[in-house]
């Protein structure tokens, strides 16, 4: 019994290698094992008709932005803009929603809408958190704004996930 938790990690380095090694005879490019864990947790994987995956390139329609009553889709945009990390050049998300918001308003008005913004903290999407959140405040003194993005579940009510809490 004591020799299972110490010999797991080495089971599954040695199943994920095993993984990769057939994968890669059916021609698929694994770069990293943890990628292989990830597609062993996937319920569903999405491709083209061709069979190939896509390449990540998402595209936020401004026109079909949804919005509760008494917003804008100009201010769930700019928030969405403000939750999302400019220096994440890899996050596929995070690139959409800032494309969108800079060709929406323009380059020179988006980065204007953004500098109104002082963010004292910003914390990244995590998996365990399933979220980011930006802390700011607009212009001078006056109320704290969060502005949430990520998995709907974990914005509207955040459970304690270790991360800050909150419910809507």
């Amino acid at each position: 019994i004591a020799a299972v938790p110490v010999a797991l990690p080495v089971v599954m380095q040695v199943t994920l290698a095993l993984g990769a090694g057939e994968m890669a005879r059916q021609e698929a490019i694994v770069t990293h094992l943890t990628a292989m864990q990830e597609i062993a947790s996937m319920d569903v994987l999405c491709s083209d008709k061709t069979g190939t995956l896509t390449t990540a390139r998402i595209t936020v329609f401004y026109d079909q932005i949804w919005t509760a009553p008494g917003f804008s889709k100009e201010q769930v945009l700019e928030w969405a803009a403000l939750a999302s990390n400019p220096h994440a050049a890899d996050d596929p998300i995070d690139v959409a929603i800032l494309r969108s918001f800079a060709s929406t308003f323009g380059e020179a008005a988006a980065a204007r809408k953004l500098q109104a913004y002082t963010v004292s903290k910003f914390v990244g999407f995590t998996p365990e958190t399933k979220r980011s959140v930006a802390y700011a405040r607009r212009g001078g003194p006056g109320a704290e704004l969060k502005a949430a993005k990520g998995l709907i579940d974990k914005v509207l009510e955040t459970g304690a996930d270790g991360g800050d809490e909150w419910a809507c």
